[in-house]
């Protein structure tokens, strides 16, 4: 049996690259990450895997577009600190 979700569930992916000399920096950045995810859980799941070449990959999910924007709103500080530290290469 095939396992299914709610139609209100929103998946996003993200793929970013840490800049030269700041991979200690981005990797302090994903622990904020995680930790607003422990502590406010607006995501059903919140994950990060790093590639061999250094592209991280990141995958939020939310049950409602209201849970993944109160989210948003909770991180948004965290993303425009994150700026100088990595570069976004795409967002799915």
């Amino acid at each position: 049996k095939m396992a299914t979700v709610p139609d209100s569930m929103v998946m996003v992916n993200g793929y970013f690259r840490p800049k030269e000399g700041k991979e200690l920096e981005s990797k302090s950045g994903i622990r904020v990450f995680l930790d607003e995810g422990r502590e406010r859980p607006h995501l059903k799941s919140y994950t990060f895997a790093r590639n061999a070449d250094g592209l991280v990959h990141w995958t939020e999910r939310a049950d409602s577009a209201d849970e993944y924007l109160a989210h948003l709103e909770t991180i948004a500080g965290h993303i425009d600190q994150l700026g100088d530290v990595q570069d976004i290469e795409r967002i799915e």
